[in-house]
């Protein structure tokens, strides 16, 4: 018989399957086992068994102990530091009793909490948990600027600040990087781009091994060409994974993209349907002083679909919409691109992505942007929804918190 007041007999079974009850005397000789619990749930035995052997438990001295709140590791822009109940300083990075207190501190003023916090303090709970606290991020939307120099190499890192969203994609062909199409960073770990960029024909969603794609994404890259020296630091990752709606297309990468002055997300805008604004920004590729293709920033002006639409533009969706500025001459390469504009709070936000280039020879001599809209409500949702489930998929898998 299994006797101790401060646990609890689970389930009696032997190694031949048979049950028996927690009550029940047991003779035997290594043929029984019996799983153990505390009584009280919000503690836990390290040892969680006991076998019976010559007509004795082993081991016979099961110890409750309280449950604690995981370790927290420093990460890329959170540091942490913790206290006893007693105001006592301890380490953050040992398993936590609860009362503990830990205070989250943003590493930078550039970086948020989505409540636009910079400090946070939460508790260990009785259970083992932590309270639940909101990680901090880099402001989306956010420019710095340094026009006041002259220097060459300054004058293109401003170029860098000006969109530092902007993500260069890289297809394997023959053996070779080639730039193929570009695209829009809206979190640490995924880029919005035109389902064209990739060719088309890719379904709703799957891994980019599954469609015989090798990809890469660049960021803070200066220079079109996959190989050319680089002015400042260039980040490069390979696309693992990809979701898909309709026109637009969502690549994710298999590492985190670090964050700084040049090399941050874009917005999204919480205004749904059509917007108001004529004209919007966009990086494209042009020739430099060198002759070198480099990023670009262009200011165009924006056609609503219905004024699209009597263009005669074929097949023009409903959540699409158009340019015929001339400041500049669109090219595949420019495919993906995202389209951006300034709010009143001095953010910017997403407001689409070129799917395609429209030739109309009969009344213009260029080629005609075609936007999909980011403000269309089944695409900002589509978008937002894949967007949050990553990030979620990572607090929870990655980073290893046990939050309530």
């Amino acid at each position: 018989m299994f006797h101790n007041s401060y646990f609890m007999v689970a389930l009696l079974i032997s190694f031949y399957g048979k049950k028996y009850d927690p009550k029940e005397s047991i003779e035997g000789s290594g043929q029984s086992i019996v799983k153990v619990k505390c009584y009280d749930t919000n503690k836990i035995i390290k040892e969680d068994f006991a076998v019976c052997f010559a007509g004795q438990w082993y081991p016979s001295d099961h110890t409750c102990e309280q449950k604690k709140c995981n370790a927290i590791q420093d990460i890329y822009n959170e540091l942490h530091s913790c206290t006893t109940p007693e105001g006592v300083p301890v380490s953050c990075q040992q398993p936590s009793l609860p009362g503990t207190t830990i205070t989250v501190r943003c590493v930078s003023s550039r970086n948020l909490t989505p409540d636009e916090r910079t400090t946070q303090q939460k508790i260990c709970l009785e259970n083992g948990k932590w309270e639940k606290w909101n990680g901090c991020q880099f402001q989306c939307g956010l420019v710095f600027n340094n026009d006041s120099s002259t220097d060459k190499k300054d004058s293109i890192t401003n170029v860098l600040y000006e969109h530092p969203w902007h993500a260069v994609i890289y297809l394997l062909k023959d053996g070779q990087w080639i730039q193929h199409c570009v695209g829009t960073l809206i979190s640490n770990f995924m880029v919005v781009t035109a389902h064209s960029c990739l060719g088309g024909g890719l379904s709703e969603l799957g891994e980019m091994s599954g469609v015989g794609l090798h990809i890469k994404i660049a960021v803070g890259k200066y220079y079109r060409d996959f190989s050319s020296g680089e002015p400042s630091h260039v980040q490069m990752f390979d696309v693992h994974r990809f979701y898909r709606l309709n026109t637009i297309v969502l690549l994710v990468v298999g590492m985190y993209i670090a964050f700084s002055d040049t090399v941050r997300s874009i917005c999204l805008d919480d205004n749904m349907g059509k917007l108001d604004e004529e004209i919007g920004h966009i990086v494209a590729w042009d020739k430099d002083e060198t002759g070198s293709l480099a990023r670009v920033t262009k200011s165009i002006k924006l056609e609503s679909n219905e004024y699209c639409r009597s263009l005669n533009i074929q097949k023009i969706q409903y959540d699409e919409f158009c340019s015929i500025s001339k400041q500049h001459e669109f090219v595949p390469a420019d495919i993906g691109s995202g389209l951006v504009y300034q709010k009143s709070d001095g953010l910017f936000y997403l407001r689409g992505v070129i799917s395609a280039l429209f030739m109309n020879d009969s009344n213009f001599n260029f080629p005609i942007p075609i936007f999909t809209s980011t403000t269309d409500e089944a695409n900002r949702n589509f978008i937002i929804k894949w967007r949050n489930g990553v990030n979620k998929w990572v607090e929870d898998n990655v980073l290893g918190r046990a939050f309530t």
